[in-house]
């Protein structure tokens, strides 16, 4: 089952939210996020705030172990609208078995905006 969700002139604020995970031993991937999209993410004339949100993650054996703010697993295609990301930390610890990805926005397809004000202040990727 999947649906594709479309908003407009709608207002997304995460803030201050914490997630951590410690994992002991797995053999698939790992993907922590805190805005996670199975498809393509647009939202015309909408603001999104990511503000004072921290994200860590620790592997001992995995595959692969991705830690991003957003993992969009499509185009992230906003327009028109505000994107807001401060102070937010984002952090991944991968065993010597994996691979560890860190970013604050990752998208799997080519992305475009349009008219939209993105500031990015403050925050740690590492």
């Amino acid at each position: 089952y999947q649906r594709r969700v479309r908003e407009t002139s709608s207002v997304f604020n995460f803030t201050n939210n914490a997630i951590s995970v410690i994992l002991g031993t797995t053999t698939g991937n790992t993907y922590v996020s805190l805005l996670y999209s199975t498809g393509a993410l647009s939202f015309p004339s909408s603001t999104l705030t990511l503000t004072g949100n921290t994200l860590s993650a620790n592997n001992a054996v995995g595959a692969e172990l991705t830690v991003n703010l957003c993992n969009i697993l499509s185009s992230f295609t906003p327009t028109g609208g505000t994107v807001v990301l401060s102070g937010n930390s984002v952090h991944a610890r991968a065993s010597s078995a994996s691979t560890g990805i860190t970013s604050l926005i990752r998208t799997t397809a080519s992305s475009t905006s349009s008219g939209v004000t993105m500031t990015i202040t403050d925050n740690i990727v590492e």
